[in-house]
């Protein structure tokens, strides 16, 4: 089942698109000095890991704190945030099992939740993170309290080159290629959303895929 989602994936295309690569450059605008390198690095790993997963290459997986890749994630966006005068609020529970995966993998998939969000409220809003633990589950929720996404739209989100945005923010490739990696990692995305109140992505990996921190 996973080289088939691989396989899906380099069927979208060979390689990401330049405007793709470019979303990832731009959450970098904006960020504190002391973290551009640190960010830049993280940026060209994400990009790299997209390329090599196109092409149906095999991950390195190791054990890795959601919460981590999550924070990761936020660091880069936090430009953006920023400009747009959004409210960040966290919500992590710092005692969850690590998860077996790619940490580029997964920092790319939150990168990808996070901006849809932020695109989501052009003239603010709030942007919630929360991890936690339901019935076995690891989730990592993103959610934005923008104008939330149409019934008719929900049953299309997921598939290859749909997007609501204009031409220049996206080619409608971050959801399928975010779903096909979590896929590949044994789990799942669910998404909810309602009109004029706003959506929630969560992203939710199964038990049999994690160990315990302490274990």
């Amino acid at each position: 089942r996973e080289m088939q989602d691989r396989a899906q994936v380099a069927r979208m295309k060979e390689q990401p698109d330049a405007r793709d690569r470019g979303d990832l450059a731009h959450l970098a605008e904006g960020a504190q000095e002391g973290d551009v390198d640190r960010q830049a690095d993280r940026v060209g790993h994400v990009v790299k890991s997209l390329l090599n997963f196109s092409k149906a290459l095999p991950q390195n997986r190791s054990l890795i704190d959601v919460n981590h890749a999550l924070s990761e994630a936020l660091v880069i966006a936090g430009g953006k945030i920023s400009r747009t005068g959004i409210v960040l609020e966290r919500h992590l529970d710092h005692g969850l099992p690590r998860v077996r995966c790619g940490f580029n993998d997964l920092m790319h998939v939150f990168l990808n939740l996070l901006n849809n969000a932020m695109d989501a409220m052009p003239r603010g809003g709030v942007l919630r993170v929360r991890t936690g633990l339901s019935d076995g589950w690891v989730e990592a929720a993103v959610s934005d309290t923008g104008e939330g996404i149409s019934k008719e739209y929900l049953e299309k989100i997921f598939e290859p080159f749909f997007t609501t945005k204009l031409r220049e923010q996206g080619t409608g490739l971050g959801l399928p290629i975010s779903l096909s990696l979590i896929k590949a990692m044994g789990g799942g995305i669910k998404v909810d959303s309602t009109r004029r109140q706003g959506s929630v992505f969560t992203v939710r990996l199964p038990k049999e895929n994690v160990e315990h921190a302490h274990g």
